[in-house]
């Protein structure tokens, strides 16, 4: 087996064990929605900026889809890939204590509280910033541009979709969730 091989097999059995659990924990929470946003704002929030970014790389750039942005070693390669256990392990974590106020989409769901604890004491956003440094840890092992490409895509669309949750939050929670926001950063421990 190649180095690019193991990698390859390492990554792609961290993400089908993130997204089996992910599927299997969705359908064992199910809880009533309250109110929530269409499933199409989501949907185009993250699928428009992907498809623009592969449309114009593809047709000005397509060497750059190839091109790596780190070398091919093997401390690269175990480092991305510890990064990637550890950023789905996180946002596993942030799952777990969540429960039934999970949504896929921005969502108020009946009986919904402001859950504080575990990693929701570090970010407001946990499960975001796990899926971030997940996907950083595969472009860090991959060394693949394509995959540094997609993390900053897709931290513009968690930033923006934070942004909606926060809305419907504030509503339904008023002061308890503004001081729940200025005590606990959105994404970055300390930064945003």
């Amino acid at each position: 087996m190649t180095m690019q091989q193991f990698v390859g097999s390492a990554l792609t059995i961290i993400w089908i064990g993130f997204f089996a659990y992910w599927i299997f924990s969705a359908v064992r929470d199910r809880a009533p929605y309250k109110r929530r946003s269409s499933r199409f704002s989501v949907l185009t929030l993250a699928a428009v900026p992907a498809i623009l970014w592969l449309i114009i790389v593809g047709q000005f750039a397509p060497w750059l889809l190839a091109a790596r942005f780190l070398p091919d070693t093997l401390v690269v390669n175990v480092a991305g890939i510890l990064i990637t256990l550890c950023g789905a392990g996180f946002a596993i974590w942030a799952r777990i204590h969540l429960g039934k106020n999970w949504s896929g989409q921005p969502a108020i769901r009946v009986d919904q509280k402001i859950v504080r604890t575990g990693p929701y004491s570090i970010v407001r956003h946990p499960i975001y910033t796990g899926l971030l440094i997940g996907i950083a840890g595969t472009a860090i092992a991959t060394g693949s541009v394509t995959a540094l490409c997609i993390l900053v895509i897709i931290f513009v669309v968690f930033v923006l979709k934070s942004r909606i949750e926060e809305k419907f939050l504030r509503e339904e929670f008023g002061e308890e969730y503004e001081r729940y926001r200025r005590e606990v950063k959105g994404l970055i421990p300390f930064v945003i």
